[in-house]
């Protein structure tokens, strides 16, 4: 991996994201009874997303990313999910809930209906007095108005992350599924949330700059918007009790796999976390004790995050989701390589056998 990373920064070629890796299904496949979705744009405070201090979890005052615009995406291909007055089929209209970049609920509840193959385009710097930054908990809207109910049928969703300053540039913020019905016809459920994930990154400085975007819902959101009681699905792994950060641990390496760091981090619900500002071995170029010619990192929950809930027994490790961007010179805009995390389970990414299957590095016999 000698010189792998500046050699293909040199060339323009780090333009593909990584994929996403060790997934059981599509982060942007059919959202079978809810969503939580990712955005950054404009509402109260201001605009941009905050820096999480990585090493406490509090939500900082710097902003990054200023001037941003959220739209989101949301389309209804299967069937209705909307009131029986709109609808031959009788449905719960779509609904949202807003959460800050802690997981606290602020702002209104916002729905509109949706019928079959409806697609709706919505400016979210236009609803008015919700978070700038934050998470949607988006499903059914109940007879109460502001609980969420699962979804009467399936829908496709995004958020894209505009910026009003680049003009140009903008980002695609997926979903979060609560479960799809692949998963469902398995008799299984199924999110995004990860206890693993990888990246690269070049070495930060000289107007290179690798920013982490973490996302790590509380059980002030899943199920605190989403009550199994009311039919959603119980999920795994189970996230942290609300008004708690994640612990998650990060394991860095140098492109020619010498071990360099171990770092333990907080994700509080969804923020930025520059690379610099999570150890200084991102920006040394130091032959001996830096790493000149960038980075290999592996990021895992804590091994024991939660209280377990049926069908765990004790305890349950830290699940989070996120994305890496790589911003460089060249213009006024200059270049971002944007896109999700590579993630995994942690026991894959140790080469390890999730519960009671075959290790991945053994064929099965």
């Amino acid at each position: 991996m000698r010189k792998l990373i500046a050699g293909l920064l040199a060339v323009g070629l780090l333009a593909v994201a990584a994929p996403s890796m060790a997934q059981t299904a599509d982060p942007l496949g059919l959202v079978a009874s809810g969503a939580v979705i990712p955005y950054v744009g404009t509402g109260v405070g201001g605009s941009g997303i905050n820096i999480v201090n990585s090493a406490t979890g509090a939500v900082t005052t710097v902003v990054l990313n200023s001037g941003s615009l959220a739209i989101l995406e949301v389309a209804s291909p299967v069937g209705s999910n909307a009131p029986p007055e709109e609808s031959a089929f009788g449905a719960n209209p779509f609904h949202m809930l807003f959460y800050d970049q802690t997981c606290t609920r602020v702002g209104p509840s916002v729905g509109f209906p949706l019928t079959t193959n409806d697609a709706a385009l919505v400016n979210l710097n236009l609803v008015g007095e919700i978070p700038k930054s934050g998470l949607i908990a988006a499903a059914g809207v109940g007879i109460a108005g502001n609980a969420l109910v699962p979804l009467s049928n399936p829908i496709h969703a995004r958020v894209y992350w505009i910026s009003g300053v680049d003009g140009v540039l903008s980002r695609v913020l997926e979903p979060i599924s609560i479960n799809n019905p692949e998963a469902l016809s398995l008799n299984a459920t199924w999110n995004p949330l990860r206890t693993g994930a990888t990246f690269t990154a070049p070495l930060e400085g000289s107007g290179v700059h690798t920013t982490i975007y973490l996302a790590c819902p509380t059980q002030a959101i899943i199920p605190g918007a989403f009550p199994e009681a009311l039919g959603f699905p119980h999920l795994r792994p189970v996230p942290v009790l609300a008004n708690t950060t994640t612990p998650l641990f990060l394991r860095i390496y140098d492109d020619e796999e010498s071990f360099k760091r171990n770092v333990h981090i907080r994700c509080n619900c969804w923020g930025a976390h520059p690379v610099d500002l999570i150890d200084s071995i991102y920006s040394n170029a130091d032959p001996v004790i830096g790493a000149p010619n960038g980075t290999y990192t592996e990021i895992e929950g804590e091994p024991s995050c939660t209280p377990g809930v049926a069908p765990e027994t004790t305890t349950a490790n830290c699940s989070f989701t996120g994305y890496r961007s790589i911003r460089w010179g060249l213009g006024s805009v200059g270049n971002d390589v944007f896109g999700r995390l590579s993630n995994a389970s942690y026991l894959s990414l140790r080469g390890l056998p999730p519960a009671d299957l075959p290790s991945p590095t053994v064929p099965i016999r």
